[in-house]
């Protein structure tokens, strides 16, 4: 076991965790005998090997972004009703037709209100075509300034990504990224019309989580292939943030540390000065547990 495995096991050890994490794998350059780089997982209590990595589900998705914008498809100041327009019908909000790209993925539309689609049943709204809903939410808040955290907004990017492409969200990522990086068992939620539901409802292995991480460490590339741009990657990394460091689906820790979390205690940790990812799974409803996030920040400084 490395140094670095070791310590997050004795982490999840010293949280009285064992009964709540699934699993935790970590990523590092190569050790002798490896290649892409050295991976190691420890197991704490039983469970499918893919796992609901509920809002890390919008750190994944962003990479559409991306992609859209390497394809010159889409930019962050791009507005909403360019693309989305048809869907702004009599009693909606028109405002949220000037809502940007980059307001959208930093949940700073202005929304009064945000939707988690963890403990709000979409499904039973009324009108079956969700962006209906989400527009009609009133922008009472500055755009591009007011925090307002919202599962719709990666919802939104999912509809965007049908638009540009022809293709759902999660197909584009299917065959862009989650192959190319060889994902295993994986599966995201889908609304009453088949759009993929983007914000939230991603099972995915934890090694598969990690990798993510791995991929947005190495700046876009995975071995010898490209998957986004570096210039995706600028764009990416050092997003406008404020005091609550959000960018786009990662908040920015201290120094070149990158975090990522979700319900019930998931987590994604990345670390551009030494290399490092570590990725975990945790199902804790009472929140006895506190993540392994500053076990990780403390290790790699």
């Amino acid at each position: 076991m490395t140094e670095l495995m070791h310590a997050m096991a004795e982490e999840v050890r010293r949280q009285a965790g064992e009964g709540n994490y699934y699993s935790v794998v970590t990523l590092e350059d190569p050790h002798p005998g490896d290649t892409l780089y050295h991976m190691e997982r420890v197991d704490f209590r039983p469970g499918n090997p893919a796992h609901d990595s509920y809002s890390i589900a919008k750190s994944v998705a962003v990479t559409a972004a991306g992609l859209l914008y390497d394809r010159g498809l889409l930019t962050m100041q791009d507005r909403l009703g360019t693309y989305l327009g048809d869907y702004l019908v009599p009693g909606t909000d028109p405002r949220w037709g000037q809502v940007t790209v980059d307001q959208l993925l930093r949940h700073r539309t202005g929304a009064r209100e945000g939707v988690d689609f963890d403990l709000t049943n979409a499904h039973l709204w009324e009108d079956p075509e969700w962006l209906h809903t989400l527009f009609a939410i009133p922008i009472t808040g500055t755009p591009g300034q007011d925090f307002v955290y919202s599962d719709g907004s990666y919802y939104i990017l999912g509809r965007l990504v049908e638009v540009l492409t022809g293709m759902d969200m999660e197909t584009l990522l299917q065959r862009e990224v989650f192959l190319p990086l060889g994902f295993h068992a994986n599966a995201w939620s889908r609304d009453r019309n088949g759009h993929t539901v983007g914000g939230t409802g991603l099972y995915i292995r934890t090694e598969d989580m990690a990798k993510m991480g791995w991929l947005y460490l190495n700046r876009g590339l995975w071995g010898q292939r490209r998957i986004y741009s570096e210039a995706w990657s600028d764009i990416f990394l050092h997003a406008p943030t404020d005091r609550i460091r959000y960018g786009y689906a990662v908040t920015q820790g201290t120094g070149d540390l990158y975090m990522a979390g979700g319900m019930y205690g998931q987590g994604l940790c990345f670390d551009l000065r030494t290399r490092r990812v570590v990725a975990w799974h945790n199902f804790d409803p009472e929140g006895k547990t506190q993540g392994l996030a500053d076990a990780f920040m403390a290790f790699c400084r």
